[in-house]
């Protein structure tokens, strides 16, 4: 692939070193109303990248006329649809550029997103990869205005928590995200069993083999609409079914490559062998994240075996108490605790699980009393009283209670 002259030599004026070079890859599909405003912000950069890609992946609209403005700023590679985990797997081993962002066609970068980003991994020569927030916004289809809010769930983390807090929750999104093309060779292609989440199943891969490096400061604004998505995809609750069963194939996945290493601090990851406390710790982080995830089954079994005879029976750490109370508070919400048979299951069988199980199903109630105060301030009080006489339940175990359904009262 050809470089552009004109954005190396802008790059070169700013004192760029070899590593510092990035290759920007702006895939896009039938995005041409929106994808010029993308470029603007990636061409307003302080930092020059040392080129830009626009992979049109078969668009349908008026994407090639439209390009024609940006001749000579922007390599315009036009090819046949085929997905874009396909599109950025024929683009990135190509790639000449030590650094590779990825930009998605639809949102606005900052002009000092590259520049941070750069300066982290130029100071932190041990990370694989940098990232930052971002927020989010909507345009007024009427007067055109632009109103940004909070993204919401984003998580300031230690390096060495990052992988553990991503298999919790996607949070860090690629236009605030810069690789060095070294980690991309290293873990391989982009799958293609991920029609929507081929981007947290390719972070989860970086974050295991890399260590990483943050910046709080906001690098991108993520644009909010119900144009339509992967799949044909229109509407909020139709990408949130989808990204809910990737969500839940991809955590299948994390545990039957059975690493228990995903789920502590990057710290033990050089351990050959885990302590017995470490083992716990592991199992009890993972049943937390799989019922985070809504696969119940599966953390229900990792629950026992960290319950099971020969575990350690000490008092539960900070790490497991923290994960625990973060499995209930799902960005999808949380709806089984009234209504699903399984979630409800779930915890009732750890309570019986000893000493242990009786922390987790305590820990439990503690989280659940958020759901409580929410309820009473919103005025659901029948809810309210629903969610605390089952907290109560886990406390104070009393046999053959269960919450009664939402049907039943």
């Amino acid at each position: 692939m050809a470089k552009t002259p004109g954005l190396v030599d802008a790059g070169k004026q700013q004192g760029l070193n070899t590593l510092d070079k990035t290759t920007v890859i702006v895939p896009t599909f039938n995005r041409a109303a929106l994808l010029a405003e993308t470029l603007d912000s990636i061409l307003a950069q302080t930092l020059a990248p040392a080129e830009i890609i626009v992979a049109d992946d078969g668009s349908t609209d008026d994407t090639p006329a439209r390009m024609a403005a940006y001749a000579g700023k922007v390599q315009y590679i036009r090819k046949e649809n085929s997905g874009k985990a396909d599109t950025l797997n024929r683009l990135i081993p190509h790639i000449k550029s030590p650094l590779v962002w990825i930009v998605d066609d639809d949102d606005i970068v900052l002009p000092h997103a590259l520049e941070k980003l750069t300066g982290l991994l130029r100071d932190n020569p041990q990370a694989g990869f940098a990232y930052g927030p971002y927020n989010r916004f909507i345009v007024d289809a009427q007067t055109g205005a632009r109103k940004e809010f909070s993204a919401g769930h984003w998580r300031n983390v230690d390096p060495e928590d990052f992988l553990v807090t991503t298999l919790q929750d996607f949070f860090a999104h690629h236009p605030g995200l810069l690789v060095r093309k070294e980690c991309y060779d290293r873990v391989g292609p982009f799958s293609m069993n991920y029609s929507r989440s081929e981007d947290y199943e390719m972070l989860v891969r970086l974050a295991r083999a890399n260590s990483s490096v943050s910046t709080r400061d906001i690098l991108f604004l993520q644009r909010q609409h119900d144009d339509p998505r992967v799949g044909g995809l229109v509407g909020e609750d139709a990408r949130h079914k989808r990204w809910q069963k990737e969500e839940r194939d991809l955590l299948t996945q994390v545990r039957e490559d059975n690493r228990p290493i995903d789920f502590l601090p990057r710290r033990f990851g050089a351990e050959s062998i885990l302590t017995p406390q470490l083992e716990r710790e592991a199992l009890i982080v993972r049943a937390a994240i799989l019922a985070r995830k809504k696969l119940w089954a599966f953390a229900a079994e990792d629950f026992a075996s960290a319950c099971a005879p020969g575990r350690p029976a000490t008092p539960l750490n900070a790490r497991e108490i923290a994960a625990i109370r973060q499995s209930v508070f799902s960005k999808y919400g949380f709806p089984e605790l009234l209504q699903g048979d399984d979630a409800q299951t779930l915890f009732l069988s750890v309570r019986n699980m000893k000493a242990v199980g009786a922390q987790i199903a305590r820990t439990y109630a503690r989280a659940l009393l958020w759901f409580v105060w929410r309820d009473v301030q919103s005025g659901r009080l029948a809810d309210a009283a629903r969610i605390a006489a089952f907290a109560l339940q886990l406390a104070i175990p009393s046999p053959g209670t269960r919450l009664a359904r939402r049907g039943a009262m």
